[in-house]
């Protein structure tokens, strides 16, 4: 075991997994700090709630949501064709047969993802009328999606910890691997 465990550290400590659990680490806090200012500006929508004010906030909150969703599209095709793979490969075996599951499970938060993202678009659509059963539809769903994110994020980063036994610093604080 001392063995596999010297061996998996060597390979993690090569500069194309390195770069890339850098690179997962980087876009998870840079969506995470993205996730944290819809979720302030969520936060004041209910001191406004029922306001003109809140209409045109949820207005800019769907267009910061856009924009977010785009990143976590890019972030989900690179983590599907080079990320997942690449972790595959520097597992520990003995932990490989969860892996296909683990992704399953990953796959279904996206699913959740968009459908209250897609919630969060046509109730924050239909709140222009300022409708409260449709703020309050477009805040709900906005909350739900913000929380499924959240906890995704996290469910991959114990994903790698899981499969390698290496937490994201770990692998990210490498030493003598230039990023």
């Amino acid at each position: 075991m001392t063995k596999l465990v010297n061996n998996t550290m060597d390979a993690l400590q090569q500069p194309p997994f390195h770069l890339a659990a850098k690179r997962l680490k980087d876009e998870h806090d840079a969506l995470k700090d993205e996730l944290a200012v819809i979720e302030e500006n969520l936060q004041y929508i209910f001191t406004i709630l029922g306001t003109d004010a809140s209409t045109s906030k949820l207005q800019e909150l769907r267009a910061k949501m856009v924009g977010l969703m785009k990143k976590v599209e890019a972030h989900e095709r690179w983590e599907e064709q080079t990320w997942f793979p690449m972790l595959f490969e520097h597992a520990d075996p003995d932990k490989r047969s969860s892996f296909h599951t683990t992704l399953w499970i990953l796959g279904e938060d996206h699913k959740k993802v968009e459908r209250f993202v897609h919630a969060f678009y046509e109730a924050a659509q239909l709140a222009e009328d300022m409708d409260p059963k449709h703020l309050n539809e477009a805040v709900a769903s906005l909350t739900m999606t913000c929380s499924i994110l959240h906890e995704h994020f996290m469910s991959e980063e114990d994903m790698v910890y899981a499969l390698t036994n290496l937490s994201m610093e770990d692998l990210v604080d490498v030493k003598g691997v230039q990023a």
